[in-house]
């Protein structure tokens, strides 16, 4: 018997303008057993937003557009946030479908931007879009039905592993699952004892506290300030293996995932060396938009804390498409991470006493 499978479906479209037509879409992608998900889940449109909105982009299956009379709220950098999330949803790949008004000179003048620039914004977006898979409508009723057949088609030509109720996994899939986690666990066992037999004088001679360890990654700058179309260039920098733990060692307390080290590493060599990012960027006659560490950096950096048995594997459970690796601080490692992060009294005890 086939798993039953559910796919999330992210829905971009400007929101007032196309209340109506977005219940349409809704309700049929409910009606195929689909979850849909886009901007009634944002009350707000910000930078913490943004980074919320790509989160949920990256977890979906498939992408919708529907554009109809308006460009719609424009970021910082003069895009608008459909825009950006179909951008988004482009560079990661995801199957995407278009969906066009067919007579936007017919769409109620409320319904429509008045302001000139945006308008050629919309016409330029909607060139982008045509580049790939589109279908046109005209009413709330005939999008729904266009969205349904669409889509039907769009996962069959481009399948996608979708979500599982974990009741619902069939027993070949579910003891598929058992060895791969056995296997896994078998492996981290295997880590673990290397890790306990590491010899005591070897590990007192590993890198840590105030030394220096060089980070690598990417500078991205643009003439917008945005990520979109932004010329990349590689960047070195220095820092002490202390600015990396105190960085990410809180959020290792209660587990934390490699992306969430990789955040706070940015953050970091951000902070550092922002100045110098931006006077790059002025020398290019461009803005200075973002830094992506490499992937080699962020592994070197867990691997010794790892080593310096700072951290260690996280057990917790969770969903079985979730692939992504946890990791949790050691009892060493949370003396670490006080001895950085906990703030000390006031070695004058006259001082003190006035703070008490």
């Amino acid at each position: 018997m086939a798993t039953e499978r559910r796919f999330q479906v992210f829905v971009s479209s400007t929101y007032q303008d196309l209340e109506d037509e977005r219940r349409e879409i809704i309700q049929a992608l409910l009606e195929l057993d689909c979850m849909p998900s886009g901007m009634e889940l944002f009350p707000a449109a910000n930078d913490d937003q943004w980074t919320l909105i790509k989160r949920v982009i990256d977890d979906c299956d498939y992408y919708i557009v529907i554009i109809a009379g308006r460009y719609g709220s424009v970021s910082d950098d003069g895009i608008s946030y459909t825009e950006m999330e179909y951008r988004y949803a482009l560079e990661k790949n995801k199957p995407i479908i278009g969906f066009l008004h067919k007579n936007p000179a017919q769409i109620p003048s409320v319904k429509t931007d008045i302001d000139k620039e945006k308008n050629e914004k919309l016409e330029i977006f909607r060139d982008l879009v045509r580049k790939k898979m589109i279908k046109f409508w005209e009413s709330p009723a005939e999008l729904g039905s266009v969205v349904s057949r669409s889509l039907i088609r769009l996962i069959k030509d481009n399948p996608t592993h979708g979500w599982v109720k974990g009741d619902n996994l069939s027993s070949d899939a579910a003891r598929e699952e058992i060895l791969r986690l056995k296997s896994k666990i078998e492996k981290l066992e295997s880590e673990i004892e290397v890790i306990s037999t590491i010899d005591p004088d070897i590990q007192k001679n590993l890198a840590r506290g105030s030394d220096k360890v060089e980070v690598e990654g990417i500078v991205l700058i643009s003439d917008h300030g945005g990520s979109y179309n932004a010329s990349r260039y590689t960047h070195k920098t220095e820092l002490t293996w202390n600015d990396v733990f105190s960085a990410v060692s809180p959020l290792l307390l209660d587990e934390g995932s490699k992306r969430d080290i990789e955040r706070r590493i940015v953050e970091v060599v951000t902070k550092k060396d922002i100045e110098l990012f931006r006077k790059f960027a002025k020398s290019k006659s461009k803005t200075f938009a973002e830094f992506e560490i490499n992937d080699n950096s962020v592994e070197m950096c867990v691997v010794q804390f790892i080593a310096l048995n700072y951290i260690e594997k996280g057990i917790k459970r969770r969903p079985i498409n979730d692939r992504g690796s946890y990791w949790k601080l050691t009892p060493i490692g949370e003396k670490a991470m006080y001895e950085l992060r906990a703030i000390r009294r006031p070695s004058d005890p006259a001082l003190f006493d006035t703070l008490v």
